[in-house]
């Protein structure tokens, strides 16, 4: 953790010394959303607390946080935290709320200045962590993101992406897929 917590602080300073040198483009900003998500999971080992290994599908609600830098009306820069949350696995004892996350380096690219659309893509650290439970305790391993961005009207942008986990931290294996529709502010 203390690692990670370290790299995104060094990409936030580089970001922000980025941000005092550019002459133009969007600058410094920040983008919060909210949505759905529908995961796809495949357990290749068992939890203790659990009954099976079955895969599943589940309906939850999504979340996604971006701290960037705007170069210019084409491409960003960011660092990504991006969720998906389902509530009580069906071979989950406990019924326990769990987060499907990355925390990520990611890039917007418009490849149409004129356009509102965009692409998006991301990669890094995966997890599933029950959100009940420090963040040190979540099973890691790596994860990415692709997907497609609309803006809707200034500063309101709608997002559409698949966000996928490769958990295997400690014997513990799992495959996590998920569908991510969301609406995000972009303040810059």
């Amino acid at each position: 953790m203390k690692r990670l917590t370290t790299q995104i602080l060094a990409a936030c300073l580089l970001l922000g010394g980025a941000a005092s040198a550019a002459d133009e483009g969007k600058g410094l900003f920040f983008a919060a959303g909210a949505g759905v998500g529908v995961t796809h999971t495949r357990f290749d080992t068992l939890d203790s607390d659990w009954k099976s290994t079955d895969a599943q599908t589940n309906i939850g609600a999504a979340a996604t946080f971006k701290l960037g830098y705007g170069f210019n009306e084409q491409f960003d820069l960011y660092i990504t935290r991006t969720s998906a949350f389902v509530h009580g696995y069906d071979n989950d004892t406990q019924n326990r709320t769990y987060g499907n996350c990355i925390t990520a380096l990611g890039v917007n690219y418009a490849p149409y200045a004129s356009e509102p659309w965009y692409l998006m893509a991301a990669a890094g650290q995966g997890q599933l962590s029950d959100i009940s439970e420090d963040d040190s305790k979540a099973k890691k391993g790596w994860g990415y993101l692709v997907g497609v961005g609309y803006e809707v009207m200034e500063h309101v942008h709608v997002e559409a992406a698949y966000m996928g986990t490769r958990v295997d931290d400690d014997g513990y294996k799992l495959q996590s897929d998920v569908l991510h529709l969301s609406v995000s502010l972009y303040l810059y």
